[in-house]
């Protein structure tokens, strides 16, 4: 089972069991970097600690939404996301001006916070009855996955992937169907990781 993975910073995305007999890191993609002692991405499945992944995840979601509160406490987000807001202005470069001196995305811009993540509130799931719970179940759904799997010869993806990682016609169960493609395959299964870019 191969996992082709677009638009990630890390080629390393795979944390080895404690007892683990396999793991390989291959050479570096375009941006990654040597990923620390432990994680590598190749590996057979059953020394893959997938409990870890989730569970790290969770815990660096809860730590972003933590962030997240404090910068933008009593600053109320832009009516509309980035890819309404900028529909309303003729030129990309007087939209892009506006929504950059909006007080929200400027404390943003000031933080920790990745600055991709400024321009979509869906990002911290605002537009779910409790967010930050949201949030962090998305980051344990996503710990995992990848955008593409090529499996047995057949490739599946969560959606169409487009130009720097943004992809659309996306497979709202996309996380469904690939831990059903993973637990299909054995556990002495090789799994290999890809930085794929477009």
């Amino acid at each position: 089972m191969g996992l082709a993975l677009p638009w990630r910073t890390l080629d390393w995305i795979f944390k080895l069991k404690d007892n683990a007999q396999s793991g390989v890191i291959g050479m570096s993609g375009v941006m990654g970097s040597p990923g620390p002692k432990g994680w590598v991405d190749q590996a057979l499945k059953k020394d893959i600690d997938f409990d870890f992944m989730r569970r790290e995840a969770m815990q660096k979601a809860a730590e972003a939404f933590k962030e997240f509160k404090e910068v933008t406490k009593g600053i109320d987000p832009p009516m509309k996301p980035w890819k309404d807001f900028h529909q309303d202005f003729e030129n990309i470069n007087d939209a892009r001006a506006a929504w950059g001196s909006h007080p929200w995305v400027q404390a943003l811009k000031k933080s920790n916070i990745s600055p991709f993540f400024e321009c979509e509130f869906g990002y911290f799931c605002l537009d779910k009855e409790d967010p930050e719970v949201a949030f962090i179940e998305r980051a344990y759904r996503n710990a995992i996955s990848t955008h593409s799997v090529l499996k047995d010869g057949k490739w599946y993806e969560k959606g169409k992937m487009g130009w720097f990682g943004i992809s659309f016609n996306e497979t709202e169960d996309w996380n469904d169907q690939f831990d059903q493609l993973l637990n299909s395959i054995p556990d002495d299964s090789l799994i290999s990781i890809y930085d794929c870019h477009i």
